[in-house]
């Protein structure tokens, strides 16, 4: 089985991290836990696994929820920190000038708020059927001087149903409703993988987000200083 490792190029040599300008070692610790935790043979296993273990995060609403504080080693512009996690989902989720533009507009000048769709992370087959669960995902960026925090939330998977290609269900589940967090629930081993995805996806972006900070925030800096 494809196994969900998550991206780990944080720790990539010691002229690398000396060229970091925002570090997080919890960050790093939690991909490193993903990484090395032993995958069972299928997702139902799995799911079950890390639910045993809490290989995961959630939030007090039952949704799944990291947070990340993501600090520099000096002081950085706050819009130049705004415009770059811009560019950073602009590259994620193929958003459009006009969707940048509206999504600045209604986030907080030193936040950016963002929600993306997630597609077919789990699936489920018959023999005429493809049914699959679509998730959206909730950034929250919050930006100081010296650090970011970083906060991506997934409360709900959709699960469609189809027959023929045609829709037959279509239906929202809370996370904490859907297994492995709930035992009794219908769909265990597609929710299991929609589970897992969310999970690795969830860390990825987070691992992504400040490696892509690391990478551009000099010249996001020297072009708001010019």
């Amino acid at each position: 089985m494809k196994r969900l490792c998550l991206l780990f190029l944080l720790l990539c040599g010691s002229a690398a991290l000396m060229a970091q300008r925002f570090s997080c070692p919890e960050l790093i610790q939690d991909i490193r836990i993903w990484n090395e935790y032993q995958q069972p043979n299928n997702y139902l296993e799995w799911a079950r696994s890390v639910k045993a273990d809490h290989v995961y995060k959630t939030n007090a609403a039952g949704a799944l929820e990291y947070v990340y504080v993501m600090t520099a080693d000096r002081d950085v512009d706050l819009n130049a920190m705004r415009e770059l996690a811009l560019d950073y989902l602009a590259a994620q989720f193929k958003v459009s000038a006009q969707l940048r533009a509206e999504i600045a507009r209604r986030s907080p000048t030193d936040a950016i708020f963002f929600t993306g769709l997630l597609k077919k992370i789990g699936t489920f087959y018959s023999l005429t059927d493809e049914n699959y669960i679509d998730t959206q995902i909730q950034f929250d960026i919050r930006f100081k001087s010296n650090r970011v925090r970083f906060k991506v939330t997934i409360a709900e998977f959709r699960v469609v149903q189809t027959s023929d290609r045609r829709i037959t269900q279509d239906k929202t589940v809370r996370v904490k409703d859907a297994y492995p967090l709930n035992k009794r629930s219908d769909h265990k081993d597609s929710y299991s993988k929609a589970f897992l995805n969310s999970n690795g996806k969830m860390l990825n972006y987070a691992g992504e987000f400040l490696n892509f900070f690391n990478k551009h925030i000099a010249r996001k800096q020297a072009e708001e200083d010019w």
